[in-house]
């Protein structure tokens, strides 16, 4: 299943973006409001301070193969939120989507680094966490946010909820 992590400088653009993603997904399975978002002053330059980020996953099936697609799309919804002046760009959204399988957690970027594969459209694929033993096992390379209790948690529903959807289609 596909889920988005929205970060935002402010709430009304948070808003904005999770519409946007309502608007093409539909209705959405679990939403995790946004919170304060502390963990790496990476976007400080582009986005400013006092950033939030919420997640929201929406409803199986998705095609796994599609991910680059979402991606691009993502990106569309940022240059439409964002702010244009003098040949400059500023992002007020940051959209990362992801995949939750049964077996790990997959990140779509636009980033090239060595534990990524390429998609295809500029796009990498990177393996944040593996589920294993009823939770989620980070890696050497997984955000900070994505070790947040509250995170997994949201992450744990929504694998949940996915083998919950196979096991429906496969009886």
């Amino acid at each position: 299943m596909i889920f988005f992590a929205v970060l935002s400088t402010d709430k009304p653009f948070f808003d904005a973006a999770i519409q946007k993603l309502t608007d093409k997904y539909g209705m959405p399975f679990e939403v995790l409001l946004p919170q304060s978002f502390e963990h790496t002053s990476y976007y400080k330059d582009e986005m400013g301070s006092d950033l939030i980020k919420g997640f929201i996953a929406f409803q199986p099936p998705f095609d796994q193969s599609k991910l680059p697609q979402a991606k691009c799309w993502a990106r569309a919804i940022e240059w439409s939120l964002g702010s244009h002046c003098e040949k400059m760009f500023h992002r007020s959204v940051n959209i990362d989507p992801g995949l939750v399988t049964l077996e790990k957690i997959v990140l779509a970027t636009s980033k090239n680094f060595s534990h990524r594969l390429y998609l295809g459209d500029g796009v990498y694929g990177e393996v944040t966490l593996i589920f294993h033993t009823e939770c989620w096992e980070t890696l050497n390379w997984t955000y900070p946010d994505y070790k947040v209790p509250d995170i997994q948690k949201f992450l744990i529903r929504c694998r949940n909820h996915l083998k919950e959807y196979l096991s429906k289609q496969t009886s």
